[in-house]
């Protein structure tokens, strides 16, 4: 059936079939929605739907999570035959039958803790470590736990309530068929017989592997199951570990092999048609930056470890992609929001009792002149004080969106914890930039989300002079107060940066020096003022991007964060998604707050911002199309208007 007007569907259950006019006999005329007015010109409405959001591609393909257009059913030998074919790995696996998965874990447990035994005595081996009986007896402990279970792996996990949590509401998988289509007798016992024997191999591997190694190899091709069949769990997962990978010896290594999996996996649904792609300005803007640093590590000075620095950084870039195309479900956008909001606000409060009970990052710079600070915290990030800085101030607007979306009052209550609490950890990294940022980025969420409400908009103008006049601490107002001060030692180190950072540049203008800071601390020395040769980076983003990549990669960060305040800017709202709007707001106001910081410190230092960065990019993007969606469904879709007959929506039954 056909309806023009739907304004409060969730596009996961609509197919959107482009330019195919509503026919008049679909809907009776008495029940149609007036047609919505259009808010551009028609060139304006060009340039904006067509080029910046893609709409046209959107009504074409709609987001939905994972389900594909319906197709007529066919019937026979050839048809059943195709539909075979066209099963996916994990849907083979929710097939196969508990019993399989016992017999592997009872065959891998005992052989392991005979091995455990008797195998010094046998293999005249030494003795096995504690972590292969406790591996031996957590699979002997799950295989009997199976035993009495004879259905299939898909019944046993939609009947489990904590599973089904973990897989579907965190790891945001499809809901799992309680029943599915057991093999027949001959298979199972196939199965049953390789699980056996699959089993005592794994178990004589750990002759030669750790055990804890050969389970965590399994639990890895698990997730990467997962994964291909949900690439949101990957995105959802990676904004979420951010902080926790400085616990390992290589972090961005790390999320770079977990966005690689986002990339591949969302790259396999949209050629199955599982997911949809847009390609607009932004995304060819992204691309082109991305392209920039993959040239600038091919010839980057140093070893060919620092080469791959452009690599890394083009991956992290990448990362737009299935963001700006994901995250236009607004279940993936809320657990994205939500993980990123929760372990910022732990690494807040560690940062926080880093302060009082932990020791501090002392900065050499400036502890001679700066004795009252006494130690910057840093948290989870051993970068430095700074690169803690700036990821508390693109979760700040994130803090500001929860507040200013809660609808009852015990929730914005709630909302305020982790406001304070991103607040007084950023206080307490003495960031001037970041402070800064953190400041523009507040006036403009409260300028652009109370914009239609200006009596609380002139009370909160009103209020923030006079809580920078009666800050609570007098080392934080001769901090505040020391900005600008071209006396102060940071800030003259920084300007004697910049002469000598400026002159490399005017030689290397046109293809830089090479990605990476390693690149820039073999050409800089030669440049550098004296007492500044020693500096890591330039302390300002788009002069270091320059002195790496050339002077297009500058311009085509700011034309993009120019696009983005375009499309921030001058998007309608749309009945139904203020939420995404506030979303989008502060999405690019933290865009922005970072942008000002780069003012004064390079934010790219750490690979797993610009990770981050550009998520929150992806975010803005998303938030528009999908409000671009709500808006095409909104119009009155019949044949007697050739202006809004551009799609139809189709829903299923």
């Amino acid at each position: 059936m056909s309806a023009p007007h739907v304004p409060h569907t969730d596009p996961e259950h609509a197919n959107i079939a482009p330019n195919v006019p509503a026919s008049s006999t679909d809907t009776p005329k008495e029940k149609r929605a007036p047609a919505a007015k259009q808010p551009y010109g028609k060139m304006t409405s060009f340039v904006f739907s067509k080029l910046l959001l893609g709409d046209q591609f959107i009504t074409s393909f709609l987001h939905n999570s994972g389900n594909a257009p319906e197709e007529p059913v066919k019937t026979g030998k050839k048809a059943t035959r195709r539909r075979r074919v066209h099963k996916t790995p994990n849907r083979i696996i929710y097939r196969i039958p508990s019993r399989v998965l016992d017999v592997f874990l009872v065959s891998f447990g005992l052989a392991l803790l005979l091995l455990c035994l008797f195998g010094d005595r046998i293999f005249k081996t030494a003795d096995f470590p504690i972590s292969a009986f406790v591996s031996a007896t957590v699979a002997l402990v799950l295989g009997l736990s199976l035993v009495p279970f004879g259905m299939p792996i898909s019944s046993l996990l939609s009947g489990s309530r904590l599973l089904t949590f973990f897989l579907c509401d965190l790891l945001l998988m499809k809901k799992l068929r309680m029943t599915e289509e057991p093999f027949g007798r001959k298979t199972r016992y196939v199965l049953t017989f390789f699980a056996f024997v699959f089993g005592i191999a794994l178990s004589f591997l750990s002759l030669f592997v750790s055990p804890v190694w050969i389970l965590g190899i399994l639990l890895l091709l698990a997730f990467v199951c997962s994964a291909f069949a949900a690439p949101e769990c990957c995105l959802v997962i990676a904004a979420l570990i951010i902080p926790w990978l400085s616990f390992f010896k290589h972090p961005s290594t790390i999320l770079g092999g977990l966005t690689l999996l986002l990339i591949v996996a969302f790259s396999c649904k949209v050629l199955r048609h599982k997911r949809t792609f847009t390609f607009t300005l932004p995304d060819a803007l992204v691309f082109i930056l991305a392209g920039l640093y993959l040239l600038g590590g091919i010839h980057a000075l140093g070893s060919g470890f620092y080469r791959s620095h452009g690599a890394l950084y083009a991956l992290f870039i990448f990362v737009y992609f299935p963001a700006a195309n994901l995250l236009r479900d607004r279940r993936v956008l809320h657990h994205t929001v939500a993980a990123l909001l929760t372990s910022g606000v732990i690494s807040a409060i560690v940062g926080i009792y880093q302060h009082f009970a932990l020791p501090r990052f002392q900065d050499s710079l400036d502890h001679a002149a700066l004795g009252y600070i006494n130690g910057r915290v840093s948290s989870f990030f051993r970068d430095g004080p700074n690169v803690f800085a700036l990821y508390l101030l693109l979760l700040f607007p994130l803090c500001l969106y929860l507040l200013t979306a809660a609808k009852r009052l015990y929730s914005r209550f709630f909302a305020l914890f982790p406001l304070g609490l991103t607040v007084i950890a950023l206080i307490y990294t003495w960031s001037r930039g970041a402070w800064v940022g953190a400041i523009v980025a507040f006036l403009l969420f409260v300028v652009l989300a109370f914009r239609r409400r200006p009596t609380v908009l002139l009370i909160i103008l009103a209020v923030i002079p006079f809580v920078l006049l009666f800050l609570p601490d007098s080392a934080i107002q001769y901090r505040f107060a020391s900005i600008g001060n071209l006396q102060d030692t940071s800030i003259a180190y920084r300007i004697s940066t910049w002469k000598g950072a400026f002159a490399l540049f005017s030689d290397h203008f046109l293809a830089g020096v090479g990605a990476g800071t390693v690149s820039f601390a073999h050409a800089f020395p030669y440049y550098a003022l004296p007492g500044t040769e020693t500096v890591a980076h330039a302390h300002n983003l788009f002069l270091e991007m320059g002195i790496e990549l050339g002077i297009f990669a500058p311009l085509v960060l700011m034309l993009l964060i120019a696009v983005l305040a375009v499309i921030t800017f001058t998007r309608p709202i749309c009945r139904g998604t203020s939420d995404l709007r506030l979303l989008q707001i502060a999405a690019f106001t933290a865009v922005i707050g970072a942008v000002f910081q780069s003012m004064t410190d390079y934010i790219f230092y750490n690979p797993r911002l610009v990770f981050l960065f550009f998520l929150l990019v992806g975010m803005i993007v998303a938030c528009a199309r999908r409000q671009a969606e709500d808006h095409v469904r909104s119009l009155d879709f019949s044949s007697d208007s050739e202006e809004h007959a551009s799609a139809d929506i189709r829903f299923k039954k």
